[in-house]
């Protein structure tokens, strides 16, 4: 009995009443200074706080911090530029760089901005994406390009609404584009870097040659779908040895050069976007080639040689392109394609070794001599933009290894 009495009294001294604590509430008003304290009946051991929920007030700071998905919709939009061609933005996610854009557009702006886009509304959603594409191809006078990570899916509206935005800021001489996330966004402003004229001509070029391709017109074409598909399937010296023949047998009735004529008049400006796109996966190779060395120079005569071939692949491929392009004349082409090279050639490597080096040494030489040529060629008749970019080249030229 002394025992179980013992035992009864030990566990009886363990047992303990909940604690009565004290919690704080937090007024939905915090002007209130006053501060009411109630106890809490928890069964907890004292240690941690019982949880409290937020006030209404909080509540309300956290559902206004929490993103809509009409927000997310707008974050997904690469250029969140909307113009209201009558006057005014349009509602949405605004960018306050281009608040005051759409009152730089000009009478005129305006209603070649509203023939453009009666134009485009007639176009299907595979012509519309053909257009997006040219316009992703519009680079400034330093060689970047602006709307690059425009998106050209989706559907047919926001595939209109994205090639409006474009051409609105590009007539409004006001070109901010917004890039990164909704976290971590920064803006650039291209105003000054553009060719507005050229862009404009690109512009029509590409309105002119989309419209062609209407189902209407292509039931009319004298070109069958047959006559189409072999088109396709044949590459540009079969073609090109096909209208010269066709041309040559036209001579005896004074057609053929008539009809050369045209076709060189129909011709638009040779688009270098697959081009410069091809010399930018050639470059990261030599990048993928270079061996992971955890202790060693990455520039060293080994990590060279395991490179040796994706360098000499890209150098040959790039003097290849400048030879063709250097041949059509295009010279408003060709400065496009030396200032764009000139950023490619600076991004190749540079190995502690100056004899691995002579690829580099050898675009730059070559290059140059292009630059000498195209200068030339362009004379007196050199408009403000080919002065700058001529002069881009020469800086280039001039720099050291």
């Amino acid at each position: 009995p002394k025992a179980l009495k013992s035992l009864n009294m030990s566990t009886a001294s363990t047992v303990r009443e909940p604690t009565r604590k004290k919690r704080k509430i937090n007024y939905a008003d915090e002007d209130d200074p006053e501060e009411e304290y109630i106890p809490n009946d928890s069964n907890d051991d004292g240690d941690d706080d019982e949880y409290a929920p937020p006030s209404n007030k909080e509540n309300e700071m956290n559902e206004s911090k929490t993103p809509t998905d009409d927000e997310d919709d707008a974050d997904d939009d690469d250029n969140d530029m909307d113009y209201d061609l009558d006057g005014g933005e349009d509602d949405g996610d605004q960018s306050n760089a281009n608040s005051n854009s759409n009152s730089l557009l000009s009478p005129s702006a305006k209603k070649s901005v509203r023939d453009i886009l009666n134009t485009l509304s007639t176009f299907k959603a595979a012509q519309l994406k053909a257009v997006l594409n040219d316009l992703k191809a519009l680079r400034t006078i330093d060689g970047e390009c602006v709307f690059e990570d425009t998106k050209s899916t989706g559907k047919k509206d926001e595939i209109y609404d994205r090639v409006k935005r474009i051409i609105a800021v590009i007539y409004a001489k006001k070109v901010v584009v917004r890039t990164g996330t909704r976290f971590w966004a920064t803006t650039k402003d291209y105003s000054d870097s553009i060719d507005v004229v050229s862009w404009k001509s690109r512009i029509s070029q590409s309105l002119k040659l989309n419209a062609s391709k209407d189902s209407k017109s292509k039931k009319n074409s004298v070109i069958d779908n047959a006559l189409r598909s072999r088109l396709n399937a044949c590459n540009k010296s079969q073609i090109i040895d096909a209208l010269e023949m066709l041309f040559n047998e036209q001579s005896s009735t004074q057609q053929g050069s008539e009809l050369a004529q045209q076709l060189a008049e129909l011709l638009p400006r040779p688009s270098l976007q697959d081009t410069f796109a091809r010399h930018k996966t050639l470059i990261n190779a030599i990048y993928k080639a270079v061996p992971n060395t955890r202790w060693g120079s990455s520039r060293d005569d080994y990590s060279f040689k395991r490179c040796r071939g994706s360098v000499n692949t890209a150098k040959k491929t790039i003097l290849q392109d400048g030879k063709r392009v250097m041949d059509s004349k295009e010279w408003n082409s060709c400065l496009e394609f030396l200032i764009v090279t000139s950023k490619n050639i600076d991004e190749f490597p540079t190995w502690n070794s100056a004899g691995n080096n002579t690829a580099k040494q050898d675009l730059k030489k070559k290059c140059k001599l292009w630059h000498e040529k195209v200068k030339k060629e362009l004379g007196a008749n050199i408009s403000d933009t080919q002065k700058k970019q001529l002069q881009q080249l020469t800086v280039f030229f001039a720099e050291k290894e």
